[in-house]
């Protein structure tokens, strides 16, 4: 990327004052966490919504002469893929705090490194829901349904005798409605996107 690059990313010129530089990254930053921690996450486009980030970290390490990187260890999250209800309370908890970790990011680097993990946790997720059902055409899957229905649904299920996801697949022991919807969501995610 070149100087001349580097300006029109910010939309500044060469007389800009620095001030209004940290002011429009540190705008642009916050934008792209209102981004990532409201959509649902999907590869695809949230892969492209990384691109344009790197971007504006690379146009502003050009304009500061400040090399400014970030290497987030990498995600820890294994699944049991055995027990649904710890697995689910889990992945909910490690979701919180990489959100967290989203929120408190101070460049964008340290953002994208985030945000990539996040992603690579909702992967190990679906992955383990994800199933062989016929999928409606009717599932979006850039819509989340509430944890706190899927909790309910997933000790609703318990009840019911259904303790792991392969029971779930099989849909043995009469598993809730919000159950197989988030199966389909989650295998058309992991499938398709």
């Amino acid at each position: 990327m070149t100087k001349f690059e580097a300006l029109k990313e910010f939309q500044l010129d060469d007389a800009f004052d620095e001030a209004d530089l940290i002011d429009l990254y540190e705008e642009k930053i916050f934008e792209f966490k209102q981004y990532f921690l409201t959509k649902t996450p999907i590869f695809k486009l949230f892969e492209s919504k990384i691109s344009k980030l790197e971007k504006v970290g690379n146009a502003y390490n050009i304009l500061t002469n400040i090399k400014v990187e970030f290497n987030e260890t990498r995600l820890e999250f294994k699944s049991s893929q055995t027990e649904i209800l710890a697995n689910y309370l889990d992945f909910q908890e490690e979701k919180n705090r990489i959100k967290t970790k989203i929120s408190n990011s101070k460049n964008a680097f340290e953002l994208v490194s985030r945000v990539k993990n996040l992603l690579e946790l909702e992967k190990i997720n679906a992955q383990d829901w994800c199933s062989e059902v016929k999928i409606d055409a009717n599932i979006l899957v850039s819509k989340e349904p509430n944890p706190m229905e899927i909790l309910e649904g997933i000790k609703i299920y318990n009840q019911n005798g259904g303790q792991n996801f392969d029971q779930l697949k099989k849909l043995e022991n009469n598993p809730p409605e919000i159950l197989i919807q988030e199966m389909k969501r989650l295998s058309l995610l992991f499938k398709k996107y």
